[in-house]
């Protein structure tokens, strides 16, 4: 299954990991996987977005890193 995959509504992989409570974990593995931090669900939210919606800058400090 590609990395990128999405449900019906643009959810990914990325997008769940980022709410996560191993989010630190994971985000950084799904990156390297290839997975596109910038890809929005159909609600407009990104990894990102959500990361920060639940306080955790250090997940979206690493969805912004180059």
């Amino acid at each position: 299954m590609p990395v990128d995959a999405a449900t019906p509504d643009g959810t990914t992989a990325l997008h769940v990991a980022a709410a996560a409570h191993y989010a630190e974990r994971i985000v950084p593995v799904l990156l390297e996987a290839g997975a596109d931090p910038a890809r929005v669900r159909a609600d407009g939210a990104t990894a990102a977005s959500i990361a920060a919606s639940l306080g955790r800058g250090d997940v979206g400090a690493l969805l912004r890193a180059p």
